[in-house]
């Protein structure tokens, strides 16, 4: 029979397969019956899950999780699989890690990112020196992470030193303005000490100028009394007749015969008696400058005494007067 005129017999066995198979999705096929409840669709997948619990399958190592999810085990060379950040050939920061799991930690490791300046500190100030600096995580001994220091010889040159205003530029300063400054300021100095800063005249150290009412070499005291016996010059209101010598004052013991008024009364220091004649040690003539009633050109009268200072004792003395009983 030709292949014609089987064309059609075959058109027909292929209707009659088709209109006697189910539907696609009817379940009441002889082989599904029912609905399955039993769970079984779920089977393949739970067994495999299980590790073989509930199908049979072998259970997986530790050392073949992923449990931190990186997609590294640590038979694979994770050695923290608590920390996906931690894997083999991660990239290696500082953050006290071993990232890249190759045995080195932060500076240990020369591929290490992250690192930061850090600033010799030589005077150990807390203040490191911009010329000497070294790359590195944590700041090696003797390193700080700033360089602000000025001079890393001197440990009380950084940014913390006071400085204080020099108004006058007598090279003193005064607590007036202060500035914190690592190098010194124009107009700065880096003491207190001046007591008048408007006064270039006035500092520690400078000659004193007595009477002129300033306090030249600020050690401060009077300026009226030079040599300090607690009483002032006239130029100051005072009464002291000798401010060049702390023995000379009003009211001071007076050693006679030497020559310098101890007591500044204005007298004669070679007539003690106050007669008018100085003894020999002055100049004078008189024979007893402890007595007034004895001098020369006084009346020899008859009292055993030589009132003239002649040498002559009453009736020796050719000028007594009223003559001897």
């Amino acid at each position: 029979m030709t292949l014609s005129r089987l064309r059609p017999a075959l058109s027909l066995l292929l209707f009659a397969v088709m209109a006697g198979a189910p539907a696609c999705g009817d379940k009441s096929d002889a082989g599904g019956g029912a609905e399955d409840t039993s769970g079984g669709g779920d089977g393949g997948s739970d067994g495999g899950s299980d590790g073989g619990s509930d199908g049979g399958d072998e259970p997986v190592d530790p050392l073949d999780r992923d449990e931190d999810g990186d997609g590294f085990t640590p038979r694979r060379g994770d050695c923290d699989d608590a920390d996906r950040a931690v894997y083999p050939r991660a990239v290696e920061r500082c953050n006290g890690k071993d990232d890249d799991c190759d045995g080195r930690v932060d500076d240990d490791d020369d591929g290490v990112v992250g690192r930061t300046t850090h600033y010799l500190d030589a005077d150990n100030d807390g203040y490191g020196d911009p010329r000497h600096s070294v790359e590195a995580c944590a700041p090696p001994e003797g390193y700080v992470s700033n360089a602000a220091d000025c001079d890393d010889a001197d440990a009380s040159a950084n940014p913390e030193r006071l400085w204080y205003v020099d108004a006058d530029f007598d090279g003193y300063g005064s607590d007036a303005f202060t500035r914190q400054a690592c190098a010194q300021p124009s107009g700065y100095v880096d003491n207190d000490d001046d007591c008048d800063d408007s006064d270039r005249t006035a500092y520690p150290g400078a000659q004193e100028i007595w009477y002129d009412g300033v306090d030249n070499d600020c050690l401060g005291g009077n300026d009226f009394d030079a040599d300090g016996d607690g009483y002032d010059h006239p130029s100051g209101g005072g009464d002291d007749c000798d401010d060049s010598d702390n023995t000379i004052y009003p009211g001071a013991p007076d050693v006679w015969y030497d020559g310098v008024d101890s007591d500044c009364a204005g007298n004669d220091d070679h007539d003690a008696d106050g007669d008018g004649e100085p003894a020999p040690s002055g100049g004078g003539m008189d024979c007893d400058d402890a007595d007034p009633a004895r001098r020369p050109g006084l009346l020899e009268v008859c009292n055993g005494i030589d009132d003239d200072c002649n040498g002559l004792v009453d009736l020796d003395d050719p000028g007594l007067v009223g003559g001897c009983p």
